[in-house]
């Protein structure tokens, strides 16, 4: 029997974790999955990970006013925030640094977003831990083109963090959206892009990248996904992203190619062997291209848009 968990502080209103502390699959579902699998001839297997603070990334609303801001996800159906200071599922850092930057906020009097009106300075936050520097990747989010209505903020961030800042990015987002990043990118401190080992190489997440939330699950099915490909395939990944899968199937593959694919510039010397993948730069933080490595050369074509989907050219044969 599992233990039982202490019960969520902040349920209700938060939506966030309808299966809190629960393993494993619902019942009715698991049973849909398994006749799904029997019937294309494979047994499922569930992989059950940590079920309290596994979350090493997280994007979270900021509302309420500048001396009582509330940061946390949207209560169901609606844009009212539940303030989860204390979420269990979170990194402890991710809380700390929620817990820094309303302390920001209050010292630099910055006034949180509100929908209706379209009006208030900081939208969103993004956090994202570095496993292996127990660092935070910060991205502020602001309602305008331009930095300059968060430069107090976040200089009052930066003060408050101290060696458990990676690095402190502001994203623009002037548009009445529900997108929570915008067009606009400016690196404020730090560095690139933070560093995770996956499937046994250096995988670099710019703060625009996609990144999976439950890392130590993340890195279970990267190790299964490469169980699965022979020694000297032909390996081609589309949606490649960072390279959290392929990247480490270089050394095996005769030869491997992902699109798109997002590396920090310079991270190509780290990122693996025998083949070293050279980024192209875009206009984003998160530069995009895919590579295409043929044994150990490496070849990259950029592409327009570190979202894009249009169809490759010259694709390696």
């Amino acid at each position: 029997m599992s233990e039982r968990l202490p019960p969520c502080p902040h349920r209700p209103p938060c939506p966030g974790c309808p299966r809190y502390g629960e393993r494993g699959i619902a019942a009715p579902i698991r049973g849909r999955l398994a006749e799904f699998a029997a019937a294309h001839g494979v047994t499922l297997e569930v992989v059950d990970g940590a079920r309290l603070g596994f979350r090493h990334r997280a994007r979270l609303a900021i509302r309420g006013r500048a001396n009582s801001p509330k940061i946390g996800i949207f209560q169901t159906g609606t844009h009212r925030i539940a303030d989860i200071p204390n979420c269990r599922t979170h990194h402890p850092l991710v809380n700390r640094t929620a817990a820094a930057l309303k302390q920001a906020i209050r010292e630099a009097g910055c006034s949180p977003y509100a929908d209706r009106p379209h009006r208030g300075d900081l939208r969103y936050v993004q956090v994202a831990v570095e496993r292996g520097s127990g660092r935070a990747q910060v991205v502020l989010v602001g309602n305008s083109d331009q930095s300059d209505p968060l430069t107090a903020v976040a200089e009052a961030l930066t003060a408050a963090m101290g060696d458990a800042l990676h690095s402190l990015w502001w994203n623009g987002q002037p548009e009445r959206s529900n997108a929570i990043l915008g067009p606009h990118w400016k690196r404020l401190c730090g560095e690139e892009a933070i560093e995770e080992r996956i499937g046994g190489v250096s995988v670099f997440f710019p703060p625009g990248a996609f990144g999976q939330s439950n890392l130590d699950l993340a890195d279970a099915l990267v190790e299964r996904v490469a169980s699965w490909i022979p020694d000297g395939a032909r390996v081609a990944e589309f949606y490649a992203g960072c390279g959290a899968i392929g990247l480490g199937l270089l050394p095996r593959a005769a030869s491997s190619s992902g699109w798109p694919c997002a590396l920090p510039k310079n991270a190509n010397a780290r990122a693996s062997k025998p083949g070293r993948p050279e980024i192209a730069s875009t206009r984003s933080p998160a530069p995009t291209a895919w590579w295409s490595i043929p044994h150990a050369r490496a070849s990259t074509r950029p592409c327009s848009s570190p979202s894009c989907a249009r169809p490759l050219h010259g694709w390696p044969t």
